[in-house]
């Protein structure tokens, strides 16, 4: 057999590095193709849905690498949300004396961490094809309508005043129930005073009741600052 020439040597040596790096491209290429990558963004999770256990979803709030054609995952938003609660006027939050009070109250929300809680975050968010602050609003603004009415129910208007602590407290044992994986992390109430009386409706029992209630109240602070000053004039 004829010795390789030089030239052929230097040919194969250079080829066959060549070579092996084309072949190491095309295994990671194949393996890219068939797998994805999955990475969670801030306030994301990832559920991942495997072939093979359809009914056992797992989460991960990190990344995951799943066979492309087999297995795929969802993203759920886990960022803080907030929900404004607002009445006022006739609409206004009836007070056990009667007295009707403007306020607006304000839900911070977030989902809470852990794969079930996750779960039953995504299935609320997935639902429709509403946006996740939508979606919320419209799972969450009855509820915690109803439970404003009825803690509001529990305080005569001027303890509501005085006991704002209170009232936020009694308000989120009232919301202590399952939220679909989500948790109320703040309550604030951003306004609070009594309904104005021009805007409540004196043929209305509750109401005349309560404007009764609102000028008694009215007539005895003046009758106290009037006081007050005889005193000290």
């Amino acid at each position: 057999m004829l010795a390789s020439s030089p030239p052929m040597l230097a040919y194969l040596n250079l080829v066959e590095p060549i070579f092996g790096v084309v072949c190491v491209i095309a295994i990671v290429l194949v393996y890219l193709f068939n797998y994805v990558f999955y990475t969670a963004k801030e306030d994301e999770a990832l559920i991942i849905h495997r072939h093979a256990k359809p009914a056992e979803p797992e989460v991960s709030f990190t990344r995951a690498v799943l066979p492309r054609f087999l297995d795929k995952a969802d993203r759920v938003d886990l960022s803080p949300k907030r929900i404004e609660i607002s009445r006022s006027g006739r609409e206004g939050m009836l007070c056990r004396d009667g007295i009707r009070a403007d306020i607006t109250i304000t839900f911070s929300l977030r989902v809470n961490h852990t794969a079930e809680d996750v779960i039953k975050a995504a299935s609320l968010q997935y639902d429709t094809g509403a946006s996740t602050q939508q979606r919320l609003e419209e799972t969450f603004h009855g509820g915690f309508h109803d439970a404003l009415k009825a803690v509001g129910a529990q305080f005569d208007f001027l303890e509501l005043l005085n006991n704002p602590d209170e009232f936020r407290d009694r308000l989120l044992s009232a919301l202590d129930t399952d939220l679909s994986g989500y948790v109320i992390t703040e309550t604030v109430v951003t306004h609070l005073e009594q309904s104005p009386l021009s805007h409540l409706d004196e043929d209305n029992i509750v109401d005349a009741a309560g404007v009764r209630k609102a000028k008694k109240l009215a007539a005895q602070e003046d009758d106290g600052t009037d006081g007050h000053a005889r005193e000290h004039g």
